[in-house]
């Protein structure tokens, strides 16, 4: 099982067990010597079981020294090895360097990507020196470069898609913390960006690291035993020196998972408004990449999270700016458009109906039954409700002929070709 600790890195080394974890943490391959980790020094003696030194303190492990040790343990299948690296400058700057590299790949194949084009594209010149300032933490650098050892050895299906996922909602989570609409709460402070970015990359640390352990579980436990992980790792951040923000946040975002607290949803300070928008970040791509189902395109991911804005269970401010990001005007104004017809009900008790998908509110229902209200429509087939939906409850709701009314003009002057597929049909199935 692969875990954070297959080399716990200690102050002053970092250790790792057996020579079969030493292989894949060195990238040894005898026909490809260039991709052999550089600068691994011993930081105490390498010894046998019998206590026979086989390689001094100080000794620069290379290929050709791994081979011996191979062809020792050929002789004597038994033998292993426990190495302690000296956790030098030179060493954590080549995890840095590759951790950089991966970060980059993942950018321009995002970037690459039609949808993402315009969200990201803003960071073309400036990714590096973000990338630089986040890994500038050495403990950090440790954190990711063990996932991406992990992200090289697990065998197990969708355990790359896991692991990659951190890094994706770091790169969206900056896009929608740049977003102009968070101007008031981070007036553009670059270190709030990158305590963002830091939110985003270690947000599902816990879960990184039994990854191989939740997935050799049904699917159907996946999403669970995953936010029970991250939940119960919050106690291990004092070894990754995050910022007291970055936990919080973090924090925020298990709880509403776990324990479905949700209290920081209608909030704008600065931690809420991070919390919001790597929540945001995360939901979104857990959709569009299918880690938890099958993926979505990515219109229909952000249309279910407006779907969750409008019955008040994400941030209204994080999600249009991711919205917007994407370039997915149509669904900004449709939505905005909700929102002002919703204003208009005198009597706070209009909903749009049925509020489960990109165009298909087609109407709008009285809540409260306002009996006094002229716009009540109670000639017209009600809506009988089986079971909850959204803020409905179950039970029987009349339209309001006032805002349905202006629904329908909206759609008359904006979605022309689209009224006689999903509105007609809509209507006559209300």
């Amino acid at each position: 099982m692969h875990t954070l600790d297959v080399f716990p890195a200690k102050q002053d080394y970092i250790e790792i067990e057996g020579i079969d974890t030493f292989l894949r943490f060195s990238r040894y391959d005898p026909d490809l010597p260039h991709i052999f980790v550089p600068d691994i020094i011993l930081s105490e003696d390498l010894t046998n079981k019998f206590g026979t030194v086989l390689y001094t303190r100080g000794t620069l492990i290379s290929p050709d020294r791994v081979h011996r040790l191979l062809r020792l343990r050929e002789n004597n299948p038994n033998l292993d090895f426990t190495f302690r690296i000296k956790r030098s400058t030179r060493l954590i700057a080549s995890f840095r360097k590759d951790v950089k590299e991966q970060i980059i790949s993942l950018f321009r194949r995002r970037v690459n990507t039609g949808a993402f084009t315009k969200l990201l594209s803003q960071f073309d010149r400036t990714i590096d020196t973000f990338i630089d300032e986040i890994l500038s933490d050495e403990s950090i650098t440790l954190a990711l470069f063990k996932f991406r050892f992990m992200r090289d050895t697990v065998t197990i299906r969708k355990s790359d898609l896991f692991l990659e996922h951190s890094i994706n909602v770091a790169l969206v989570s900056l896009a929608i913390a740049s977003s102009p609409l968070f101007n008031h709460v981070f007036k553009s402070d670059r270190s709030i960006l990158i305590d963002v970015c830091k939110t985003g990359i270690l947000h599902n640390y816990g879960a990184l690291s039994k990854i191989e352990k939740i997935l050799k579980m049904s699917p159907e436990r996946w999403f669970e035993l995953y936010w029970t992980a991250n939940l119960d790792a919050l106690d291990s951040f004092e070894n990754l020196r995050l910022s007291d923000e970055s936990i919080q946040a973090i924090r925020m975002i298990c709880e509403f998972y776990n324990l479905k607290r949700n209290h920081f949803i209608a909030q704008n300070d600065q931690i809420s408004s991070m919390a919001n928008i790597v929540l945001v970040a995360d939901m979104f791509l857990q959709r569009e990449s299918g880690l938890f189902s099958d993926p979505v395109p990515v219109n229909k991911a952000i249309d279910q999270l407006n779907v969750r804005v409008a019955e008040k269970r994400l941030n209204e401010i994080a999600v249009r700016a991711l919205t917007m990001g994407l370039n997915l005007l149509e669904l900004f104004d449709f939505y905005n458009e909700l929102d002002t017809l919703v204003a208009k009900c005198p009597y706070a008790s209009a909903v749009p109906y049925p509020l489960v998908g990109f165009r298909s509110a087609t109407l709008f229902v009285c809540k409260k039954t306002v009996v006094e209200c002229p716009y009540l429509e109670t000639t017209i087939k009600a809506v009988h409700l089986v079971k909850p939906l959204g803020v409905l409850k179950s039970g029987k709701y009349y339209r309001c002929k006032l805002l349905t009314k202006s629904l329908n003009e909206f759609y008359d002057n904006h979605y022309r070709d689209i009224k006689d597929t999903v509105l007609s049909r809509s209507i006559k199935n209300a």
